[in-house]
């Protein structure tokens, strides 16, 4: 029978012998037979000079291979013999006889124990993904010391000169073995042991981790991830870079339907996909600092959805043009010049803001109810007339939201009955004040998009089909430009978009999925309610509490969680954390996460552009990936919208700019209007008396220095009234 030691002992000698058959090989390179064997003794060497640690090698492999070392010594040396079973692995060996006819060379013998090493090693590869062949024990493993219900602490040894020191970095997913299964955790904290580091020595250090999961083997093979621990690991237990398998199947989404979004921080190698049905039932968010590429983040978003979901309607509010010509050809852009929102269309709280400009006057305000109220119905009666619009309203229905046509010159009529009755109900003065107000929004360019229409003519069916895009027609998205619209009346479009967005969900049955994107949406629904527009607080809170009832989602894009609503942010389910630096926005999103991954928001302050947390439904995990480039400006350039003429300050003509601070310059794009703008607003040569017995609304768009007299009025200043004619 074979003696261990002498098999030990021969494949010491063996190594010798294989560096020396090495320098040999290339040496005479020019032989063929030296060339075969060189190659031969390479891989043979590569494979045996830094054997894998015990936990990583084919035992049975490497039995057979020592086995048969010793009986090729053995009959080297006494010719054929019976092989008996090695007991020594646990593993019994077939017993077989070997008859050769002649004794074998050392050559022969170098075969054939480089070839059983190389297909051990090709095993090994390929079934356990292992690492680097060449890595050392001591640099790559490390041992559990502690563990509790949600944390890990783990003993390892590293030096300065470790490539692998990586794999205990922070924010690493890494794997520590079981019986069961592979339990993984993410590195939130590294120590040193002592409390120093001594270079060129190996020094001991301490991994905190935070328990993320298990990964168990499944029938076919495959690993499959799962939240919950069946087996926490033991003292002593071995710890180790993640596999890259497993690393995959810890954000496999399964069959839910994904979209690929960028690749995973850990390993760019693996696709970051987030579900795509999850973020649009459930709402997301996306926060970050200005500069970290939020705007990228949510154009590449947004995108991936649209492609994914053919019945995807998207609304987005855009503040600052940042997004015209961001989608291609998929998207239109409304802006200040053919954008329509009729002033019917508004309810009445969005009126009343309109109008009084937030400042609410009960007075005047209980007046303009009752004259908007019975507008409505007189429109409404006269379309009884008309065979077109017949039984197209219940008038018994209609209430002062109700988004019923009307028109001015009916709300003018009811002012100047009132004024002819010798006693009227209401004050002179303050119906006075009503029509001086729809005047001047009538007149003033700027509010063309929402004064510009005459109310005769039911165009709501138009409306939401240009907003809404029915059909689509390869355009699936609208982006409504509100840089050019007067700040006071934003907040009051951004309410009105969102309503109607909610209300096309719920008509269409789910047929119409519906996403607003809100766009600093901490402008719209802000923290403190005493800063905020309520019927926008009220529309988007709608749609973040029902929405998903009705497949209408939102998406909250904010550089300042913590200035935002709360309860908006808590409806999303699936979050895009980039980089955020204040503290008070960090604890925002880290009340948002669970327990267990909360240390994420330890290295927030520290994530690179375009990288960002995301958490929720949306994905498995909480995930930190780098989006992919979605570079908006050239996409702007590719469209024809991002070049800007750039002047110097001496090459700013002041009538041009005048003209655009009072949006005339705006006005001239309407197609349709039939309101003249004069070239010179001043018409000094035309005389005061002139000018008093003109309508209003010619008064206010000849001459500014009547507007200035018509303000003054209004804030009590002037008590003369300003047309003693029509007193």
């Amino acid at each position: 029978m074979a003696s261990p030691n002498n098999g030990n002992d021969f494949l010491k000698e063996l190594r010798e012998q294989l560096s020396n058959l090495k320098s040999e090989a290339q040496a005479n390179h020019a032989a063929s037979e030296s060339d075969s064997h060189s190659a031969t003794v390479q891989k043979s060497f590569a494979a045996n000079a830094n054997p894998e640690p015990p936990m990583f090698r084919n035992d049975e492999s490497l039995a057979a291979t020592m086995l048969r070392a010793t009986n090729v010594q053995n009959m080297h040396t006494s010719g054929p013999q019976n092989i008996e079973p090695n007991q020594n692995n646990g593993e019994a060996v077939n017993r077989r006889e070997v008859i050769i006819d002649k004794p074998l060379n050392e050559r022969q013998i170098v075969d054939v124990i480089a070839s059983d090493l190389q297909k051990t090693a090709e095993t090994i590869d390929a079934v356990s993904e292992r690492r680097n062949r060449q890595q050392a024990k001591s640099r790559s493993i490390g041992n559990v010391i502690s563990c509790n219900g949600s944390r890990v602490f783990i003993c390892a040894n590293s030096d300065a000169g470790d490539p692998n020191k990586n794999i205990w970095s922070i924010g690493q997913m890494i794997s520590i073995v079981t019986s069961k299964a592979r339990v993984v955790a993410m590195v939130r904290e590294i120590n040193a042991d002592k409390g120093e580091w001594t270079d060129g020595e190996i020094n001991s250090i301490i991994i905190k981790a935070d328990i993320v999961g298990e990964v168990l083997d499944i029938e076919d093979g495959r690993p499959k991830f799962k939240r919950g621990i069946s087996e926490y690991p033991w003292v002593g237990a071995i710890a180790h870079k993640i596999r890259t398998r497993d690393l995959e199947s810890i954000f496999d989404i399964g069959e839910r339907k994904g979209v690929e979004i960028g690749k995973l921080s850990q390993n760019e190698e693996i696709s970051a996909y987030i579900s795509v049905d999850d973020i649009l039932k459930r709402h997301f968010a996306i926060v970050g600092t200005t500069g970290v590429g939020k705007s990228c983040a949510v154009g590449l978003v947004v995108n991936k959805a649209m492609a994914a979901e053919e019945n995807l309607r998207v609304i987005m509010l855009d503040p600052h043009n940042e997004f015209e010509g961001a989608f291609g050809d998929k998207s239109q852009s409304l802006d200040q010049s053919n954008l329509e929102i009729p002033y019917w269309i508004l309810n009445f709280d969005e009126l009343e803001d309109v109008v009084f400009r937030g400042m609410i006057h009960i007075e005047e305000s209980t007046i303009l109810r009752e004259l908007v109220l019975i507008a409505k119905r007189i429109r409404a009666q006269q379309s009884q007339d008309d065979a077109l619009l017949k039984g197209t309203y219940n008038i018994g229905s209609i209430n002062i939201d109700t988004p019923v046509p009307y028109r001015l010159t009916d709300v003018y009529k009811q002012i100047d009955d009132i004024l002819g009755q010798l006693e009227p109900r209401f004050s002179r003065i303050l119906l006075k004040n009503i029509k001086l107000r729809l005047e001047m929004l009538e007149a003033n360019p700027r509010y063309k998009f929402m004064f510009g229409f005459n109310g005769n003519d039911d165009s709501l069916p138009r409306i939401i089909s240009n907003i809404f895009r029915l059909p689509a027609n390869g355009k699936p998205m609208t982006t409504v430009n509100l840089s050019g619209l007067p700040s006071e009346v934003i907040n009051c479009v951004a309410s009105v978009l969102a309503r109607l967005a909610f209300d096309v969900a719920q008509a269409s049955r789910g047929a119409i999925k519906v996403l607003l994107v809100c766009e600093e949406a901490h402008r719209y629904v802000p923290a403190d309610r005493a800063n905020s527009f309520e019927p926008t607080r009220r529309a988007i809170a709608r749609i973040a509490k029902e929405g998903r009832k009705y497949g209408c989602a939102i998406a909250v894009i904010t550089q300042r969680p913590g200035e935002l609503d709360s309860t908006i942010l808590s409806q999303c389910s699936t979050v895009f954390a980039m980089r955020l630096a204040n503290e008070n926005d960090q604890a925002i999103i880290k009340s948002a996460l669970a327990d267990s991954s909360a240390s994420v928001v330890s290295f927030l302050a520290a994530l690179d552009n375009r990288e960002a947390i995301a958490f929720g439904e949306g994905v498995q995990v909480p995930m930190r990936l780098y989006f992919n480039n979605y570079d908006i400006a050239k996409l702007r350039n590719e469209f024809g919208v991002g070049k800007v003429n750039i002047l110097k300050a001496d090459e700013v003509d002041a009538l041009n700019l005048t003209k655009a601070m009072r949006g005339l310059s705006t006005q001239e794009k309407y197609e349709n209007s039939k309101t003249v703008i004069p070239k010179d607003t001043s018409n000094h040569d035309v005389p005061q008396n002139a000018l008093l017995k003109k309508p209003v609304s010619e008064v206010l768009k000849n001459d500014l220095y009547m507007k200035e007299i018509a303000n003054q009025r209004q804030a009590g200043l002037i008590r003369k009234p300003l047309f003693p004619d029509r007193s």
